[in-house]
């Protein structure tokens, strides 16, 4: 564009933004992205876990458990978490509210 502008000998636009500024959605944009990534990581988190405390013929894990296991994070995260990966299809969802999870075919 800037070349375009040279070669007709017309000034250059003006612009009111000073250089260096960031747009007002860029600081939004990122702490969502990044906070898409933490709940994407924690739902990976969930589903090792799911991985490590069934047992060889168990399907189904209750919630109750996983929340045991990950002791260290709160709990409306890890909620949030398997929410993530039933969404992705990592995980299935047992019971109305949700009580037990299963491991999907494209789990983590």
């Amino acid at each position: 564009m800037v070349y375009l502008h040279k070669i007709a000998g017309e000034p250059l636009p003006v612009s009111s933004v000073k250089e260096g500024a960031m747009p007002h959605n860029a600081t939004a944009g990122g702490q969502e992205m990044e906070r898409k990534q933490t709940i994407q990581d924690l739902a990976v988190r969930v589903c090792r876990a799911v991985r490590g405390v069934r047992g060889d013929r168990q399907a189904w894990i209750g919630l109750e458990l996983i929340h045991r296991e990950m002791h260290g994070e709160r709990p409306s995260a890890i909620d949030a978490a398997v929410a993530f990966a039933a969404a992705k299809g990592w995980l299935a969802l047992g019971g109305r509210p949700s009580h037990s999870v299963m491991l999907g075919q494209g789990a983590p």
